[in-house]
């Protein structure tokens, strides 16, 4: 009996060890068809401010690919995004004709592809951007339909980018570029008038000719998680109201944003260059206007139209709290929760959270890897972070980078194109 309980132990480890083998066998068969999960991907790794290359685990690129074909014995090809690089390459490209961009970024052109609900429910997109128009396009087409519009806003300094965003633009009747363009200081207040004058822009537009009642702000590292219609059906669930995180427990790092006085100062980086930087002086700040009680919000939101009217042509509280903030450190990091906690405040949330659907961001810490490497304590994704985006069931995420790793775009571009035929 003991000989028999043996040899079945046995043979159940020996069926396992052929189970194995099998499955690296189908393995091998797969990424000799899909050769994109044999590239291997540098991993950049912070090291006293400066990216170090490493070669990232091949298992990144099956892993994403995997995820989106649902098997590893898939037979269907997997296109990776267009290999424009360079401004100039697109403002090449735009030249062409705009049948070339639309056809190199697959924009949706037709309204027959578009649900009914979608084009009843019309979205506003505030997009702040200062380097690769290639990518920015790759984010534009991937949100675009024909009945949302789109203001962006391209950093003063970024000439090259700013010809070549004009040039492909001028192909859609519902893109357009910020009237006001601000020199963009990293965590000054030129940061949130860039967004505000995008915003102004958005909501000057007639009802009669664009309906739009809520807007999502992004940058040019964001990139969608979800199809139009499905962003649409979750502005819709929130019902009048904005959708603005953030907390009201500030750290001692945070007060000082608004306890002392910052100012604009040129600065020399590391190759030497003078460059704006924001610098805290021991200049005290006076108290916020009206009382205001200081709150922490993230910088990318959902906001309605009511709530934008009132905050920009309205408020005198909204007024004097810009005009308040214009010597603060990161003032896009408060400014909007402190007006949506306003009692007055067209759609106030009503509650003080750091949920949200709005966006996904893995923030440095010793729980989280990265896969990409850490900028600004955030993750710059790469692919082995794909599948939990996905699965977080956010409408955007952020950060990207298809000059150092297309893989992720070209993954969510895929999910995202299947879901629209199904949605279809």
């Amino acid at each position: 009996m003991t000989k028999l309980v043996h040899y079945g132990q046995l043979l159940v480890l020996v069926i396992v060890f052929m189970l194995c083998v099998s499955y690296y066998l189908k393995d091998i068969v797969y990424r000799l068809g899909h050769p994109l999960t044999f590239s291997m991907k540098a991993v950049h790794n912070y090291s006293n401010g400066k990216p170090t290359k490493e070669l990232s685990a091949q298992k990144d690129g099956s892993l994403c690919l995997s995820l989106l074909n649902n098997s590893q014995q898939t037979n269907s090809t997997f296109d990776k995004v267009p290999d424009v690089t360079s401004d100039i390459d697109v403002k090449t490209l735009a030249s062409k004709g705009c049948n070339h961009v639309i056809d190199k970024y697959d924009f949706e052109m037709d309204f027959k592809h578009i649900t009914k609900e979608e084009r009843h429910f019309p979205i506003a997109y505030s997009i702040l951007a200062h380097q690769n128009a290639h990518q920015l396009m790759l984010l534009l087409s991937a949100i675009y339909t024909p009945q949302n519009v789109y203001c962006i806003h391209i950093d003063l300094k970024s000439t090259s980018m700013f010809e070549a965003v004009k040039e492909t633009a001028s192909c859609f009747s519902n893109v357009f570029l910020a009237t006001k363009r601000e020199d963009v200081v990293y965590a000054g207040f030129s940061r949130l008038q860039a967004d505000i004058n995008c915003m102004e822009d958005l909501v000057n537009i007639p009802v009669g000719i664009n309906n739009w009642t809520y807007l999502i702000n992004l940058c040019g590292q964001d990139y969608p998680l979800q199809t139009n219609l499905e962003i649409g059906i979750k502005l819709k669930a929130f019902n009048g109201r904005n959708i603005i995180a953030g907390t009201d427990q500030l750290t001692w790092e945070i007060v000082q944003r608004t306890k002392w006085v910052h100012k604009v100062e040129n600065y020399p980086n590391e190759d030497g260059k003078l460059e704006k930087r924001m610098i805290q002086t021991k200049e005290l700040k006076s108290a916020s206007p009206f009382n205001m009680t200081m709150l922490k919000n993230l910088a990318y939101n959902v906001y309605t139209r009511r709530f934008l009217r009132w905050v920009i042509f309205e408020s005198e509280k909204a007024k004097a709290l810009l005009e308040w903030s214009r010597d603060t450190l990161t003032p896009d990091e408060h400014y909007w929760l402190m007006l949506d906690a306003l009692e007055e405040a067209p759609g106030r949330r009503g509650q003080i959270s750091w949920s949200s659907p709005a966006r996904y961001i893995k923030w440095k810490s010793s729980k989280n890897l990265c896969s990409g490497y850490w900028n600004h304590y955030s993750c710059v994704f790469g692919a082995g972070d794909v599948p939990k985006m996905i699965d977080s069931g956010k409408m955007f995420a952020n950060k990207f980078d298809v000059s150092y790793d297309s893989l992720p775009v070209t993954c969510l571009r895929r999910l995202l194109r299947e879901k629209r035929k199904d949605e279809e």
